[in-house]
């Protein structure tokens, strides 16, 4: 669970640091993204302490949440793959088409 929202909250993230030099879509919150950006970012970083959190005590091996370790390996991996690998070949999507077809494709999909 915690992996889902850490990874659905990414993106916003590194939006929110991005700054002024992201290039916004067609569809925005204008001048609410910062704050419900933000909002998004603080609530799974709350929620994911209190999810790793332990639900027994004394801890002990057998009832030891390992949340965290499960967590810490895969951002981990993804991490060192993304330093190794994936940033020298990763470009992003692709938009196949000129601005002037996906306009017309759009515009024929609102009729």
């Amino acid at each position: 669970m915690i992996g889902l929202y850490i990874a659905y909250v990414m993106p916003t993230f590194l939006r929110l640091r991005q700054g002024e030099n992201f290039q916004r879509g067609p569809w925005h919150l204008g001048r609410w993204s910062y704050v419900v950006g933000w909002i998004a970012v603080t609530w799974v970083a709350i929620i994911s302490i209190l999810f790793i959190l332990p639900v027994y005590s004394p801890i002990t091996r057998s009832n030891f949440n390992y949340t965290i370790v499960a967590v810490a390996v895969v951002l981990g991996f993804a991490g060192i793959y993304w330093l190794v690998s994936a940033k020298d070949w990763f470009k992003g999507p692709k938009v196949q088409g000129t601005p002037e077809e996906l306009a017309a494709i759009e515009h024929e999909l609102a009729s």
